[in-house]
């Protein structure tokens, strides 16, 4: 879906008690942002990231990204490429916002680059995240069941994005689709009703709007993480799905949605009249008064010139903050698709320590079966879950919990037929914060 930027989610909530959430404006504080680094580092430090054994890598991969190509962001090959490193991603699976002469699949960033794969990608304004499927015959205006009858045709691939905007059953009558997002950073910051905020932007006092601004750039990974609420509802419609799938259905991967554009982002520039506040793609926000302005910008108003800028969701930022960890023998194209469609994979908040190495298996005899394998409840299948740091541990049959543990391993004999996924949470501070949710085994 076409994305507009937070801004004024992160830039005003300190600032407008009367219009932003108690709870999220209180995790912009200062005080607790610190707090927030301190708990990340430690977290951060016992994670003990390590080489799977066996036939499979585990690669970080961001699944959802735009660049230049999309008409909501000015990302540059060389910045996306430099993020990507940074943040230790092996793939970025693109998802340009696609036009009538499909340059996401002609111009887009596609094939190894200095040791990152690029599969190039769009993403249907109805909801649905496209891979392969280039000579599939669909346009930008279909909507999302139209264009997966055209994908299920050919080597086509779909993806549900954004599902929170599916509210009705019947928004879900879809042809088979392989997978959705069960995590997505923009629908996270939407719940906030950002766009609500942004004409609250002209006003505000600038010492204030200074002020802020200086905290969010001396915490730039808490304060984007400040945005996090469970999606709840989402991961409810996921699992139900799921059962479905005992039942002949299509199995549902599960993936995390970075929706990175690098497009939140504020600039304050020098006007003949004061000051003029930017967003990340030129659009004025704001206007300052010079009668308004701190005495420090007295005789240093140039007009046109910058004065001060920032960005709040950087590639490496959004990159670094949730990823897709897929199960792979290489990391070829091939190899992650199939990885991806099989799901051998889960979903991880790597800002709070390195999962990888993270273990979710079936023991049945001497055979071992992978996240997204199935294993009959007659070979008395153990599950096991192995996490690289302390965390709790649980267990969800169905949708359902059915055993929790605070240790480093959990094991569970799975007597009935369902749909067992795991998930490991973190403490940070005194929150409990989910930190990885695997895809399913499938018990029959």
């Amino acid at each position: 879906m076409a994305r507009r930027p937070f801004l004024t989610l992160l830039l005003l909530l300190a600032a407008l008690p009367a219009l932003a959430a108690p709870s999220l404006r209180d995790r912009l504080e200062p005080s607790l942002l610190s707090a927030v680094r301190t708990e990340m580092r430690r977290l951060r430090a016992a994670a003990q990231p390590s080489e799977r054994s066996g036939e499979y890598l585990d690669l970080r991969c961001v699944l959802h990204a735009h660049s230049a190509l999309s008409h909501d962001s000015r990302g540059t090959e060389a910045q996306i490429l430099a993020a990507a490193k940074a943040a230790r991603v092996r793939a970025v699976f693109m998802t340009e916002h696609p036009t009538a002469e499909r340059k996401w699949a002609s111009e887009g960033l596609r094939g190894e680059k200095d040791g990152v794969l690029f599969i190039p990608g769009a993403e249907l304004s109805d909801g649905l995240l496209i891979w392969r499927g280039e000579k599939a015959e669909w346009t930008p205006d279909m909507k999302a069941g139209d264009v997966l009858e055209k994908l299920n045709r050919g080597d086509g691939v779909g993806f549900i994005a954004h599902p929170e905007q599916r509210k009705d059953e019947k928004d879900w009558e879809l042809p088979p689709f392989a997978g959705m997002e069960i995590y997505n950073s923009h629908a996270d910051a939407a719940d906030n009703d950002y766009e609500s905020l942004l004409t609250s932007l002209r006003g505000q006092s600038p010492a204030r709007l200074l002020s802020f601004l200086n905290t969010l750039k001396k915490y730039p990974r808490e304060s984007y993480a400040a945005i996090f609420d469970e999606q709840t509802a989402t991961l409810q419609r996921w699992d139900a799905l799921n059962v479905r799938a005992l039942e002949g259905k299509r199995r549902v991967v599960g993936i995390a949605g970075n929706d990175a554009h690098q497009n939140v982002g504020l600039s304050i520039e020098s006007g003949d009249e004061g000051l003029i506040v930017k967003d990340a793609l030129g659009r004025v926000v704001s206007n300052l008064a010079a009668r308004d302005l701190p005495l420090l910008f007295l005789g240093r108003l140039v007009p046109g010139a910058t004065v001060l800028s920032h960005t709040f969701d950087p590639y490496e930022v959004s990159f670094g903050y949730v990823s897709t960890h897929l199960l792979a023998e290489e990391a070829s194209e091939k190899a992650l698709f199939d990885a991806l469609l099989r799901g051998r994979a889960y979903v991880a908040f790597d800002w709070l320590g390195d999962p990888s190495g993270f273990r979710y298996f079936a023991a049945a005899g001497k055979k071992e079966i992978p996240m997204g394998g199935d294993v009959r409840v007659k070979d008395r299948p153990v599950l096991t879950v192995r996490p690289n740091a302390p965390c709790q541990i649980r267990l969800l049959r169905n949708g359902q919990e059915v055993q929790r543990v605070d240790g480093p391993e959990l094991t569970f004999e799975a007597r009935e037929p369902g749909v067992y996924r795991a998930e490991a949470w973190v403490a940070l501070g005194e929150s409990p914060r989910p930190w990885v949710y695997t895809n399913p085994i499938y018990v029959k």
